[in-house]
Order: structure tokens, then C-alpha cells, then sequence
């Protein structure tokens, strides 16, 4: 990891790694998804509106002074847990993986 982390810093004037040791990667979205509904064609929106008025409906709009969309996001009967959702435990690289890197991206 230290080699990383010189690497990152060495690589540019401004650039400086920035290490999380305490940081723990959760399963969002396997948790999210039996929470909430997809959204679908997200991708052509890009605003976004929630209040406290309508709980669990989004407004959006794909831009400035088009039509808005209400989609309902919440699935019925559903209670949002307070818990957080599972740590994804890292695998590591495997041998091809590491062959590439060493390769291609070492300076």
C-alpha cells in the first residue's frame, strides 16, 4: 500500500493520496434495492426534487423548464431499517490482475 500511496503522490505536483484504513465498503446497493424501486432512464434526468410533503416521491425534470416527473421510489409496506447494510470484505487481486498492472501502469 505504501508503494501506492508514493506513487499517487509522486505522479503529479498537486496530487497527494489520502488513506482511509478505518474505511469499510458496504453493500449499498444490494441493500438499497430491496428498499426502493428503480428509477427508470435515470441517466436522461438531471433534476432532482424530495420534500418532507410527499415521502418517498421523486420529482425530476431531464432540464430547465421541461415538465416534471413524479416516480414513487419507496416500495409498499417496506420500514427502512436503521442498520447499516453488510461490510464487502476485499478479495484482493488476482495473479493476472497484478502481471497487468506491473506491466502497464508502473512508471
Amino acid at each position: 500500500m505504501d508503494s501506492l500511496i508514493q506513487m499517487v503522490n509522486m505522479s503529479s505536483a498537486s496530487n497527494e493520496a489520502v488513506r482511509y484504513p478505518a474505511w469499510n465498503w458496504r453493500d449499498w446497493k444490494g441493500f438499497l434495492s430491496r428498499l426502493f424501486c428503480p428509477v427508470p432512464a435515470i441517466r436522461k434526468y438531471q433534476y432532482f426534487r424530495m420534500t418532507t410533503a410527499e415521502p418517498g416521491v421523486v420529482t425530476m425534470r431531464t432540464r430547465v423548464g421541461c415538465p416534471e416527473v413524479k416516480v414513487t421510489v419507496t416500495m409498499d409496506g417496506v420500514h427502512i431499517p436503521y442498520q447499516q447494510p453488510q461490510i464487502v470484505e476485499a478479495k484482493g487481486l488476482s495473479r493476472n490482475r497484478q502481471e497487468y498492472l506491473y506491466k502497464v501502469v508502473r512508471p
